[in-house]
């Protein structure tokens, strides 16, 4: 306090030069500490900018290594709602199951009504896409076109779209393309028809026995918690177009469960792939 009116007895002597008060006896004197008191503030102005300046260097640091965490978190959250998927590798390297633990998954997307009565038809974006043109700038010149759909399929999932693609994370993306994407859609609707196909038949129709087997194999499965909806296991895919799920395939149907295409349902140790509408 004493230094504040201190000051503001300079700012008065200031004054009184300012407006001519010539007759004051000390104001040259006066005049030279005012002058000296404003350099050192003005240098007190430059210290505080400079402080400021690595204050504002400091706090966008501190963003990154927030950025940077909130990545981990994510990357952390991934694994733990893909644990069967990180699963298959550990099996297959002989390193027993995976301790990662399971996030259910969400139930907010529709199925449609029994399997063996369908009524839906296809839901296909025209906003999906592969690349036409050739080169490593291909993607960037051009958009990818979408698939064209098929008509005469009775159900099926939508193409992600490049809108749908662009915004899954890119540690889940990792070297995919929206083209391999697509091209996984097309080989899960193609069996869901296909296992649509043999369901709808009269048993009397059914003259092999590989067929027969199938039909009460999924019977069997159509428990309450898969009532009602069109779901798909990776045994499927081999019966039916001899197709055995790769890392790369577990990978798409991790998108495929974050676009909301498809969810997963276990039921004992069988993993079931529902179709979303």
């Amino acid at each position: 306090m004493e230094e504040l009116c201190g000051r503001l007895d300079v700012y008065a002597v200031v004054l009184d030069v300012l407006d001519g008060v010539r007759a004051h006896p000390n104001a040259s004197k006066d005049y030279d500490v005012v002058l000296s008191i404003i350099n050192q503030t003005q240098e007190e102005i430059a210290t505080l900018k400079s402080r400021l300046e690595e204050s504002k260097q400091l706090i966008e640091l501190q963003l990154n290594h927030s950025r940077a965490l909130d990545s981990l978190r994510d990357r952390f959250k991934h694994i733990s709602e893909n644990a069967d998927f990180y699963s298959q590798f550990l099996s297959e390297n002989g390193d027993g199951e995976s301790r990662l633990s399971v996030t259910p998954e969400p139930q907010d997307c529709m199925a449609h009504s029994s399997p063996y009565f369908p009524e839906p038809t296809p839901s296909i974006s025209n906003n999906a896409f592969h690349s036409t043109l050739k080169g490593p700038e291909a993607s960037h010149l051009q958009p990818p076109k979408t698939p064209k759909p098929v008509n005469d399929l009775e159900v099926a999932i939508s193409y992600i779209s490049n809108q749908d693609f662009v915004k899954i994370p890119a540690y889940m993306k990792g070297r995919l393309r929206v083209d391999d994407v697509n091209s996984f859609v097309t080989q899960f609707n193609s069996v869901l028809n296909q296992k649509l196909a043999l369901l709808q038949k009269p048993k009397k129709s059914l003259k092999l026995k590989k067929e027969m087997d199938l039909v009460t194999e999924w019977k069997e499965q159509n428990v309450p918690s898969l009532s009602g909806q069109y779901f798909l296991s990776a045994k499927d895919f081999v019966s039916l177009i001899n197709y055995k799920f790769s890392k790369k395939d577990f990978s798409i149907i991790t998108i495929l469960r974050h676009v909301q295409r498809i969810r997963e349902t276990r039921v004992g140790k069988t993993v079931f792939y529902v179709a979303c509408f």
